[in-house]
């Protein structure tokens, strides 16, 4: 399972999964359906999680985590509850500043994306960066050999995809120098044609960790990065925090996180790519570019 609480407006989502052999991708998953499932605070109010798509479970966007205020993740499925451990929400510090360098390295070209942050006056450093991204789309569908009746008058010409960057990357007290933590690389973003044909949009979220879930992060690190190593240690298993309240030998594996989370965005322009780095697009794009994200224009664009 996979669920995380901020204390930022939501929905927040769990989402629920059999677990499968090590390299099955989370789309051919069997998601688990038709559970109950509720974040449960300090004072026993029980939020439930409306069921909104096969085994992805939210809250509506008013819930957040609030101040001094424990939370944990309770399911049922076919009568059996499972139960996370009791998570706070911590303090996360300030997220002061973004900025990118575009690099040739040995996995191409890319953008990095770097960060400076100030750590929490009071509490733990420890910390969790993610990005999401939002990158423009042009098409041409009305010069397909059978275009579609969106081209004419166009309305599948320009989209704007979006999703989540898969770099982990996580700090603790060891980074912060004067309470700051600087030049933290916390998106690496490939320079290609497609998503730099317009512009691209990065948002980067600092969330705070409890221990628990930087040892799960850490493990999770650890594994993806000796994936790549020919000398990488035996893997270890992720369990997380989660648990079967009447089979406490269960294995049940993912993480219920409660975090306090900050963010910043930035735009980075097709003219921001180096002329050395720039590339004719190979062919025209002739298909329906609702194909790769939405034709709705996002209102800060």
């Amino acid at each position: 399972m996979d669920g995380l609480l901020t204390d930022q407006p939501g929905p927040h989502v769990v989402t629920l999964s059999y677990a499968s052999n090590l390299g099955v991708g989370i789309g051919t998953r069997e998601l688990i359906a038709n559970a109950n499932v509720f974040i449960v605070d300090n004072t026993g109010i029980e939020t439930s999680l409306n069921e909104t798509s096969n085994g992805t479970y939210q809250t509506d966007s008013a819930f957040a985590a609030q101040e001094e205020k424990t939370y944990f993740l309770r399911i049922v499925i076919n009568n059996q509850t499972y139960e996370s451990d009791i998570e706070k929400l911590l303090p996360v510090g300030q997220l002061d500043s973004l900025y990118f360098k575009a690099q040739s390295t040995s996995e191409g070209n890319q953008f990095q994306v770097y960060a400076n942050s100030h750590k929490p006056q009071q509490g733990t450093a420890l910390m969790r960066w993610r990005s999401s991204f939002i990158f423009e789309v042009v098409t041409w569908p009305q010069f397909a050999p059978e275009p579609p009746p969106c081209a004419d008058p166009c309305t599948c010409c320009i989209c704007w995809a979006s999703g989540q960057n898969k770099d982990i990357v996580i700090g603790n007290e060891s980074n912060f120098i004067n309470n700051m933590f600087n030049a933290n690389l916390v998106a690496s973003i490939p320079i290609d044609d497609q998503r730099f044909q317009i512009r691209y949009y990065l948002t980067v979220d600092q969330l705070s960790l409890s221990k628990n879930a930087y040892t799960f992060w850490d493990l999770v690190l650890s594994q993806k990065t000796g994936a790549a190593s020919l000398f990488q240690p035996a893997s270890a298993r992720i369990v997380g925090n989660v648990h079967s309240v009447a089979n406490p030998n269960e294995q049940v594996l993912g993480l219920f996180q409660v975090s306090s989370m900050v963010s910043k965005s930035i735009f980075i322009e097709r003219s921001d790519v180096p002329v050395s780095m720039q590339h004719d697009p190979p062919f025209l794009n002739t298909t329906d570019c609702r194909n790769q994200g939405t034709n709705i224009r996002p209102s800060f664009w």
